[in-house]
């Protein structure tokens, strides 16, 4: 009877201990995108298509369901480096170190234009919420809005000193989020195209930005092995996660704006609550660095891709209580 007793405390106590480890995020597949690193990846609204960008030079849409290929973007002079679905999933923007941003069509591949006007490597690509808009961002230390419709640019906006890594329209499309290896964030008003606000207080180069939906919150991801937060109504510093052992490349809210997801060279992508900032889970799988991360539109997917060519696709975390 004792000795019954004894071994139910005991397995009662591993219970409690073992609900008291955090959790380790669960991998769903691995999908062998591209046979060279992955560089960015994307998700149509509606979670219909993936989008994944190569150094291999292509771009390749993946049918959500089935994860076989439904086209390969040909085209890009060499590696393509940022890929972005528009709001509708019509169109595909992807961003090419040939210092072009190219239009496809999401469903067939086919080239719809070539945007010219950067003079060094296109780092990102981001499309406003409304659709209309379309940001490019690139090593020649400028930000390039153009119009969708008529397939031209509008705007030139220059401020940072050095290369622009990536770019985020705020959810209300008032604001343009950038990010920079001269250690800054800028926000930029669209309405006046003029600098709006400098957010100086990462400690190396921020290679990522994003806001979350709601539109609360703006978070960067940087070389300083750090994930800032701000909010985004009045640019005060809400956070800083710590967690990643090496350069943080890239960050993503869920739809729900509960949940922030950041990606490092230190082979693992964390997942942290939006408000208590608080580290949820650690997602580890990948073999080499991983350059980005997105949720998928109903929130209950993480997609990763990384240097080892790759496209992982995990089960997200619960929605976090606000």
């Amino acid at each position: 009877m004792f000795r019954q007793a004894a071994v139910v405390v005991v397995l009662a106590l591993s219970l409690r201990l073992a609900a008291a480890v955090q959790p380790v995020g669960k991998e769903k597949e691995t999908v062998a995108a591209h046979k060279e690193p992955v560089n960015a990846v994307a998700c149509s609204d509606g979670d219909r298509l993936y989008a994944t960008a190569s150094d291999d030079g292509t771009a390749i849409v993946w049918d959500a369901n089935t994860r076989k290929i439904k086209a390969t973007l040909h085209g890009h002079e060499g590696p393509v480096l940022g890929v972005a679905f528009s709001p509708n999933g019509k169109l595909v923007a992807t961003a090419g170190a040939d210092k072009t941003v190219r239009i496809w069509d999401a469903e067939s591949g086919k080239p719809l234009k070539i945007l010219k006007g950067h003079t060094d490597e296109v780092n990102a690509v981001a499309f406003s919420t409304d659709g209309k808009r379309l940001a490019s961002a690139s090593d020649d230390r400028s930000i390039k809005i153009w119009d969708v419709d008529a397939l031209r640019q509008v705007a030139d906006l220059r401020g940072h000193s050095d290369a622009v890594n990536g770019v985020a329209f705020s959810p209300d499309g008032k604001f343009l989020a950038s990010a920079s290896s001269d250690d800054t964030v800028k926000v930029w008003d669209l309405k006046t195209l003029m600098e709006h606000a400098t957010l100086k207080t990462h400690d190396g180069t921020v290679n990522s930005v994003a806001y979350s939906r709601d539109g609360k919150w703006l978070a960067s991801a940087s070389s300083d092995r750090t994930v800032k937060v701000w909010n985004a109504a009045d640019l005060k510093e809400a956070a800083t996660l710590k967690g990643h052992i090496e350069d943080v490349n890239a960050v993503a809210f869920s739809p729900d704006s509960t949940q922030l997801a950041s990606v490092s060279d230190d082979e693992t992508c964390r997942v942290w609550a939006v408000g208590t900032w608080q580290e949820r889970v650690v997602l580890e799988g990948h073999t080499d660095p991983v350059h980005d991360v997105t949720f998928t539109g109903d929130g209950k997917w993480l997609l990763t891709v990384g240097e080892d060519g790759t496209m992982k696709i995990w089960q997200a975390p619960p929605a976090a209580e606000k």
